[in-house]
């Protein structure tokens, strides 16, 4: 399928409003902060996506998910862009990125339970402020980069993975929820390590997570 008709089509299963085709910001989702000298001297080696699609809740991206598998359009989810690692790297034409920035609502903060559920595109500085409030915190604070997003920042070998006050992922992180092509995932117990979500051929997208929160 080529670019226009790609366009089209995710125009059509979200709003146009929620398809960027802006230039600048394409060469910016072309790579992560892994190449950022060369992305800063605008002599990036691969090709830029076709678009960066920011649906607002979970049906939607099952919805943009499906027609991707169906047509063979390649997809990067994408939430804070902190990556350093190459992993939002595109290294195919017409690819489609998904973008958590409307997915930004802090779910519940349960004080009892002790946890912290929110979709995946909240910055965990909004989190820990919210958590702070009620005199707790997510355990990753001091942090070098608390505008890391939440899915971000719970998935393994993320900085999240041992926070300060909670240690390693597998004693705090409690569930996750993310859409494959062609089911959503409502909600997953962890398994030592942290939900392994970032896998190359098999990538599901993660719309929320819950995790374990402390007394400051």
């Amino acid at each position: 399928m080529d670019k226009e008709h790609i366009i089209q089509a995710l125009g059509q299963i979200l709003s146009p409003s929620q398809v960027n085709t802006d230039s600048k910001d394409l060469y910016d989702a072309s790579a992560d902060r892994y190449k950022k000298y060369a992305k800063a001297r605008q002599a990036l080696d691969v090709p830029v996506p076709a678009a960066i699609v920011y649906p607002k809740t979970a049906e939607e991206v099952s919805r943009v998910l499906s027609f991707c598998n169906q047509h063979g359009v390649n997809v990067i989810p994408r939430a804070g862009k902190t990556a350093t690692e190459g992993g939002l790297e595109n290294w195919k034409d017409n690819t489609v990125v998904i973008d958590t920035l409307h997915l930004d609502k802090i779910l519940k903060i349960d004080t009892y339970n002790m946890q912290a559920t929110a979709q995946a595109g909240v910055p965990l500085q909004m989190l820990e402020d919210a958590a702070r409030e009620k005199g707790l915190t997510t355990g990753h604070s001091p942090s070098p980069n608390l505008w890391q997003s939440w899915a971000g920042w719970c998935l393994p070998g993320a900085s999240g993975s041992s926070p300060p006050c909670t240690g390693e992922s597998k004693t705090w992180w409690w569930d996750w929820s993310a859409c494959f092509p062609t089911a959503i995932l409502p909600g997953s117990r962890t398994w030592p390590g942290g939900p392994a979500v970032r896998i190359s051929g098999i990538l599901p997208s993660a719309t929320r997570a819950r995790s374990a929160i402390s007394r400051k």
